[in-house]
């Protein structure tokens, strides 16, 4: 269930006009900004093992939503700007529209509220659950619908009992998986921004994913707004199992079930109307502990705002000027608690790059750690063709059965290599091979070891910085 933006809306955007009519922020872009920047829009094809019971998966759902804002945001700017010069002193005609089509948008197919939804069912769709994304109803809008909130529904109650009964960890990750969604989509926004220069205004898309996390942990840990909503929901849901939504609140249903790992799902009750499970928590349901631990990640969710790419700054130079580097926080519900990450972003100027991430996974027993590693678009000869590949690495100490009170922890960790290999006109054929033990990675729907194989296309295509190009004019 997705929070949308008519509450905060007018109060973010104002915030981001500010931020937007300071030219410090904005000329520090300017900055460090190479010759040229490569746009590349990828298209997934296949995500197997999961594509052979449902679609998309999470890396699809994400990568069609990124692509759709990268050619509209391009689009626009390209309309408006001078000889496709992206001038950061003109928000008024080049940022601002693209922040209101964003934040409109965000409740439409390939917005950031249909991937928030499609990471749910994804989830689901990983056990053969079948779903429906309520985005496609375009109810979002209509006075006769609970007007703020988006549904996952047909969902039977028969499914989410057994998924509650075999797969505990997984019934958690379900409610926290739209969160993950927003975070992971502006950590790709963040790498495509410093490895290849390409940032088209995508500080508003950055502003709004966090700012409807937040907001909608904030309404999850607030007794009133919890309580009230719930009530709504329940009342217009009727005895219509199929019209119902799969959790409710996302992030209460996900403090609710992450404390109670062995309680059954039928135990949360009868619905009001006498016909089915009361599957909708509100605030009120939980225990003065798991009030005050919802609002401790309400609290540690501001976390995500270290993050200089939502201020403009992609890039800092080191002192030799031979290095530029960036870094920024984030915090991640999980399965078994929560994780706290600082990523890490370096690259030779007009050379190669490495992206790091250090991982602290925290359950109510104690604090892991973990480290990842990965070269984005290293570049190879294969049969003399100039060719990419992408290795990645991650190992960690996590909850040995990823529950929350979990006793003891187990290592684990993930491989993969991408190959992308040119096949003409700016078109790239790229496939993957990952493998990974039992432990929970961000935007992986798998939580126990799996190997997986993804094939797709790109199209890549190296264009003058709009940054760069605006230097050289002055």
């Amino acid at each position: 269930m997705n929070i949308l933006y008519r509450i905060y809306l007018s109060v973010w955007s104002m915030a981001f006009a500010t931020m937007l009519c300071l030219p410090q922020w904005a000329q520090a872009a300017v900055a460090y900004a190479g010759d040229t920047e490569l746009r590349v829009y990828e298209f997934p094809v296949l995500d197997l093992p999961y594509n052979g019971n449902a679609f998309p998966s999470m890396r699809q759902s994400m990568q069609m939503s990124n692509d759709f804002h990268y050619l509209l945001h391009n689009a626009w700017l390209d309309l408006v700007s001078d000889q496709s010069v992206n001038d950061p002193d003109d928000w008024l005609s080049q940022n601002l529209p693209i922040f209101i089509f964003d934040a409109v948008w965000g409740v439409m197919p390939l917005g950031q509220g249909w991937m928030h939804e499609e990471w749910h069912r994804a989830v689901l769709g990983r056990r053969g659950i079948n779903s429906h994304n309520g985005i496609y109803d375009f109810n979002s809008f209509k006075s006769s619908t609970p007007s703020d909130l988006v549904y996952v529904d047909h969902v039977r109650d028969e499914d989410l009992i057994a998924l509650k009964l075999n797969h505990p960890d997984e019934m958690v990750r379900l409610h926290s998986a739209g969160f993950e969604s927003q975070y992971e989509q502006n950590l790709e926004f963040e790498k495509q921004g410093f490895f290849n220069d390409h940032f088209p205004a995508m500080g508003g898309a950055i502003l709004l994913n966090y700012a409807n996390n937040i907001y909608y942990m904030d309404m999850c840990a607030s007794s009133a707004a919890s309580n009230t909503q719930t009530d709504n929901a329940n009342r217009l849901d009727g005895a219509n199992v199929s019209a119902r939504d799969f959790t409710g609140l996302d992030c209460t249903a996900w403090t609710y079930d992450l404390f109670r790992p062995n309680e059954p799902y039928a135990a949360r009750g009868v619905h009001p109307s006498g016909v089915g499970i009361n599957r909708y928590r509100k605030f009120s349901d939980l225990t003065v502990v798991e009030q005050r631990y919802l609002e401790r990640q309400r609290n540690l969710s501001l976390l995500n705002l270290v993050d200089p790419f939502l201020f403009g700054q992609r890039q800092f130079v080191t002192g030799s000027g031979e290095w530029l580097w960036n870094a920024t926080l984030r915090h991640e519900l999980t399965p078994f608690g929560y994780d706290i990450a600082t990523n890490v972003f370096l690259k030779e100027r007009g050379g190669s790059g490495v992206f790091c991430a250090v991982h602290s996974y925290s359950n109510d027993t104690g604090t892991y750690p973990g480290i990842e590693v990965a070269l984005p678009r290293y570049p190879i000869s294969l049969f003399d063709e100039a060719s990419h590949i992408t290795p990645r690495v991650l190992a960690w100490s996590q909850p040995k059965h990823l529950l929350f009170r979990d006793p003891s922890a187990k290592l684990g960790g993930l491989m993969s290599i991408r190959l992308d290999i040119p096949i003409g006109s700016g078109w790239e054929m790229y496939g993957e091979l990952e493998g990974k033990t039992r432990g929970w990675v961000a935007g992986n729907e798998y939580l126990g070891g799996n190997v997986a194989m993804r094939f797709g296309l790109t199209k890549v295509m190296e264009m003058d910085s709009r940054w760069k190009t605006r230097r050289l004019r002055q």
